[in-house]
């Protein structure tokens, strides 16, 4: 199951922060209204059967109708399963209390945070997509067919301090995200909070692996090649002061030695200033940076 799946049934089994308002997305966004013989109903689709029965449920309840459900199996490889939401009844009440004939300047009438929580869980569950964290691309985004909607949607993410953007994709307008950071906001917006833990956890130590190609000219390197380098320093170190003592060491290099052994999860800068504040020097990282490349020549001497 992929990772949009995973986020669509987390919202999908959560109790809802304002059922009509979430209600109201799901059905602009996904459904439909059909005219059949002067007949009006409400057609709604999806591929996911929690999403099917939570929008079932909530008409059952709210409105005291029962839609109808069916089901079709596509021909495709995967041979997907589409649930189909009917609503023949009280659809004028459905229609007016949900305002679904008004969405213009929604984003005003998104005013609370339950508001805006719901309605975009309703907006992910009817047409959203993530990328898994895991994939080489962050990406979240939210398809529409009305441009005017489209826009109003942003308008409504924005109050969350976030940025998306509009693109057009054949006949959908596309709202979506790229910042990794922004996309764990957004799915926390959402109260999809199991996913939400996921998809930070995934995002943070990739973003931790992969830093070292993008910091390069940094002050601070990150924790992982601090730590590599660290360890590897206080090895040629050890190595040589359990041959032959560190006072083999001229005073510069068993400083160094020493500031090493005594702040063994320091950066390279962290060590600079150390050494500085202790000799009353002003040398770069650089020059401690030769140092420790001293030490390490002088190890491989004595590494058996």
């Amino acid at each position: 199951m992929s990772f949009a799946s995973n986020v669509k049934n987390e919202l999908a089994l959560i109790e809802a922060k304002d059922v009509k308002v979430e209600l109201a997305a799901i059905l602009k966004t996904a459904g439909h209204i059909s005219i059949v013989d002067k007949q009006m109903s409400i057609i709604f689709k999806t591929d996911y059967s929690k999403i099917a029965y939570r929008v079932f449920r909530h008409i059952h309840l709210l409105y005291n109708c029962k839609p109808t459900v069916s089901i079709c199996q596509t021909l495709k490889l995967k041979k997907n399963k589409t649930y189909i939401i009917k609503i023949d009844d009280n659809v004028s009440t459905i229609l007016d209390d949900l305002q679904l004939l008004n969405m213009d300047n929604v984003h005003e009438r998104i005013k609370t945070s339950e508001e805006l929580t719901s309605f975009l869980a309703g907006c992910f569950m009817a047409c959203g997509s993530v990328n898994d964290p895991q994939t080489s691309n962050y990406h979240l985004e939210l398809s529409f067919t009305d441009v005017y909607f489209a826009k109003e949607v942003i308008k409504i993410i924005k109050k969350k301090r976030l940025s998306p953007k509009l693109i057009q994709r054949r006949n959908y307008y596309v709202v979506y995200l790229k910042k990794s950071q922004e996309i764990a906001d957004f799915l926390a917006c959402m109260n999809a909070m199991k996913n939400y833990i996921e998809y930070d956890q995934i995002r943070i130590r990739r973003d931790y692996y992969n830093s070292n190609n993008r910091v390069v000219n940094c002050d601070i390197a990150n924790y992982i090649k601090i730590n590599t380098a660290a360890t590897s320093q206080l090895d040629n170190i050890n190595l040589i002061e359990n041959k032959i003592g560190l006072d083999i060491l001229n005073e510069d290099l068993k400083n160094v030695a020493n500031l090493r052994k005594q702040f063994p999860d320091s950066s390279l800068k962290e060590i600079t200033e150390q050494y500085n504040k202790l000799t009353g020097n002003k040398i770069s990282k650089s020059s401690i940076n030769r140092m420790f490349e001293k030490i390490k020549e002088i190890a491989l001497i004595y590494k058996s």
